[in-house]
């Protein structure tokens, strides 16, 4: 082979390979951002040093970041972390009849911190997922709630332990041994994996998100992303299981969100960006029909 035809041969050969490797980095950013296989992508690790930090009980912290890049558009990111180690409790909190503010209904529960909880029924009130309190069952699911948005739930047992588990394949039935369940979804992440999400509007579109995740050493994560503002975008369901997993999460449930999504503490207030008033205050809050409390 002549010197020339040995040049072009050696050219050939890197420009092939350049052409694979942008390939390969294309796909790479598509999975990033289209629905999430069980082992997809992870985003980086999030600094916690970053977090704006407050210790609100023994056992109980709260974070909170705006970040100006994250998914390549800014998002307002609240946590309530509680500790396994220490005497909280975590409870349903549900209305009997009507509807009410997150942060009214950890107010009258005299609770350290409240998220809102599961779907509901926003004309009449009342969860249209299976609810349980206090070992009684509240509601159960509606015959028409879509599959993914009851196919998981966050479980407390007589210990006051949290888990987070799939749907069971006889059904909600089997829940009595537990004290409070609150069924919901879609079950973001199961035993470390992410779960197979539906591809439509629901998961796909960005919104404002409510979940709870459990880590591997068993605290207990409540997590708000605002939404539907320039200062916040909001994220997918795939985003959210990043979110989830990125701060440790084994598990992770979506709970209710949009214009629902709240977080209230007892010290600071409502202290996410609620949607419903369309501004970046704290004055947005919906009126839902149930929620989780800590206290």
């Amino acid at each position: 082979m002549d010197q020339f035809t040995t040049s072009g041969y050696y050219q050939c050969k890197y420009q092939r390979a350049q052409v694979r490797s942008l390939i390969i980095f294309f796909l790479f950013l598509i999975s990033s951002t289209i629905g999430l296989a069980q082992n997809g992508p992870d985003i980086p690790t999030i600094d916690p040093g970053l977090w704006q930090t407050q210790q609100l009980a023994p056992g109980l912290t709260w974070k909170y970041r705006h970040f100006d890049t994250l998914f390549h558009s800014r998002q307002s990111i609240n946590i309530l972390d509680v500790d396994p180690d220490y005497p909280l409790n975590i409870e349903v909190a549900h209305l009997d009849s009507g509807l009410e503010k997150t942060s009214l209904i950890g107010q009258q529960r005299k609770a350290l911190a409240a998220v809102n909880g599961t779907y509901f029924n926003m004309k009449k009130g009342g969860s249209v997922c299976l609810l349980m309190a206090d070992s009684r069952i509240i509601s159960l699911p509606d015959s028409g709630l879509s599959a993914q948005h009851g196919n998981g739930a966050i479980t407390i047992d007589q210990a006051r332990k949290a888990s987070i588990i799939p749907r069971p394949e006889e059904g909600w039935k089997t829940m009595k041994d537990f004290q409070d369940v609150m069924s919901s979804g879609p079950l973001l992440l199961l035993n470390g994996s992410y779960t197979k999400l539906v591809e439509d509007k629901f998961n796909q579109n960005r919104h404002p998100r409510t979940a709870v995740g459990i880590t591997q050493d068993g605290h207990v994560l409540f997590v708000t992303a605002d939404g539907r503002n320039a200062q916040a975008a909001g994220l997918s369901t795939p985003e959210l299981a990043m979110i989830m997993k990125s701060l440790g999460c084994r598990d992770a449930l979506n709970l209710d969100g949009g214009g629902s999504t709240s977080m209230w503490t007892a010290r600071n207030g409502v202290v996410n960006f609620p949607s419903d008033n369309k501004r970046f205050d704290h004055e947005g809050e919906r009126k839902v029909a149930n929620a989780l409390i800590i206290r």
